[in-house]
C-alpha cells in the first residue's frame, strides 16, 4: 500500500512553510536551516534538511532550480526550492489540520493523551 505523498512529518511541514516564506532566490538549504533555527529555536542538521528537500522533490511537493550566482567575487549558484501546486495544497491541508486541532483544544491546554 502506497503512502499519500502529501502526508508530512514535522520537519517536512516546517520546510514547506519556510520555502513558502522565503524569497525564491533565498530558499536554499542553509537559509531554510537558518530560518527554522531562528523561528523555532531548534536547528535541524543540514543533512536532515537536504534529505527532506530531496524526498519532497521526489514526491512532487517541491521543485528546484539554480539561483543566480552570489553577487560577490567567485559567488556560486545555489539550488533553490519552490512549492509546487501539490506542495501548496499539502501545506494548506496541514495548516487547516493544525488550526482545527487548536480550535478543539482550550488555549494553553494540552490535548488528550
Amino acid at each position: 500500500m502506497s503512502q499519500d505523498p502529501r502526508l508530512l512529518g514535522t520537519l517536512q511541514y516546517r520546510i514547506l512553510a519556510a520555502v513558502s516564506f522565503l524569497q525564491p532566490d533565498r530558499s536554499h538549504g542553509l537559509e531554510i536551516q537558518r530560518l527554522l533555527k531562528e523561528r523555532t529555536g531548534r536547528a535541524p542538521t543540514a543533512e536532515a534538511v537536504y534529505v527532506s528537500l530531496d524526498r519532497m522533490e521526489r514526491k512532487g511537493l517541491l521543485s528546484s532550480g539554480q539561483s543566480e550566482p552570489a553577487p560577490v567575487k567567485g559567488g556560486r549558484r545555489r539550488r533553490v526550492y519552490r512549492l509546487t501546486e501539490d506542495g501548496a495544497r499539502a501545506r494548506h491541508e496541514m495548516d487547516a489540520t493544525v488550526a482545527a486541532l487548536q480550535a478543539e483544544t482550550p488555549s494553553g491546554q494540552p490535548g488528550p493523551a
